[in-house]
């Protein structure tokens, strides 16, 4: 039906009441399928948005587990350098951490440096919220606490700070000399016969971490005067010590399994090994590593361990690119 439309001047009044009449009920009629398309229009808006809102909620819970693995990483590590004690925490802040070879490494230490930041902000507050009433010893717990994420934070800041100057050169090639035994006989080669082949795979990741500069949860022992320059990298139940001999030069001491963090007869153990190094073995290492036959011996050296693992290399050295400890 649509709209009549008229010449006033040669209308009647019968004809303009019937036309009058035709275009009120066109007008209801034109109301009518006007609300019936408002109501489609908004029916299929929310359908829209409802759709739309249980997208965004299924795309939350994907990206909610996705982050779990990563969220319990950081948890861990957070966990891992708490548990360290503050006088030994610049000796052992390296073995909480994650392996270097993590994809979300650096992420993961920045976010426990935000955590740490986030426990400081939280202690300040308290402690201005109730200043007056809080004791003195309550007060120097704080503050010790606040002491003990500030030097974490500075830690972990040094620590990327490092990675960042490994990552800068991109061409780096790990040499692994082998500390020999008072018979003669590379070390590394005879600790792994008492390492049974459930292990190997753990050992070759660590060993692999040391020659392509990965450092697998890297530990130094500097605060310790007995093993100061000692380093070590560590698995679930192995260790493999070393040393910095020169540029992209390490040298291997040893390897063991370790049951536990306060496992006296392994301390003991790296202490005497690690004195016969100092006193017998370091100056000559040192005097040897830019001899060619020399390191020529300890590249064979290497394949050796690699074909012990049950692992084949090429007589050639690779390049890799990550680094300088």
């Amino acid at each position: 039906m649509e709209f009549k439309f008229i010449d006033l001047d040669e209308l009647t009044e019968n004809d303009l009441i019937t036309v009058l009449n035709h275009n009120v009920r066109c007008a209801s009629l034109k109301r009518k399928e006007i609300s019936k398309l408002k109501q489609a229009t908004t029916s299929s808006e929310s359908k829209i948005n409802v759709i739309t809102q249980e997208k965004k909620k299924a795309e939350a819970k994907v990206e909610e587990v996705e982050d779990i693995p990563f969220e319990n990483k950081v948890k861990q590590t957070i966990k891992s350098i708490k548990n360290i004690p503050f006088e030994e925490l610049e000796e052992s802040i390296y073995g909480a951490l994650p392996s270097q070879r993590d994809y979300s490494y650096e992420k993961i230490i920045l976010r426990v440096i935000l955590e740490f930041k986030k426990e400081i902000n939280d202690i300040n507050e308290i402690i201005v919220a109730d200043l007056e009433n809080i004791s003195k010893q309550d007060l120097e717990e704080f503050l010790s606490e606040v002491k003990e994420f500030e030097k974490c934070i500075q830690l972990l800041k040094n620590i990327l700070k490092e990675e960042k100057q490994a990552d800068a050169d991109d061409d780096v090639d790990n040499t692994l000399i082998f500390i020999p035994t008072t018979s003669g006989n590379p070390r590394l080669i005879d600790d792994i016969k008492d390492i049974p082949i459930d292990f190997y795979d753990e050992f070759l990741e660590l060993y692999e971490s040391i020659i392509d500069g990965t450092f697998k949860k890297s530990k130094r022992f500097d605060k310790n005067n007995k093993l100061k320059g000692l380093r070590e990298v560590k698995g679930d139940h192995l260790r493999i010590t070393y040393v910095k001999l020169g540029k992209n030069t390490y040298g291997i001491l040893t390897a063991f399994m370790k049951k536990t963090n306060s496992d006296h007869g392994y301390r003991n153990m790296l202490y005497t090994r690690y004195k016969d190094y100092k006193n017998n073995v370091k100056d000559k290492l040192i005097g040897c590593i830019n001899d060619e036959e020399f390191l020529k011996i300890h590249n064979g050296y290497k394949l050796d361990v690699f074909r012990i693992l049950g692992v084949e290399k090429d007589e050639e050295t690779q390049k890799v690119k990550k680094g300088n400890e």
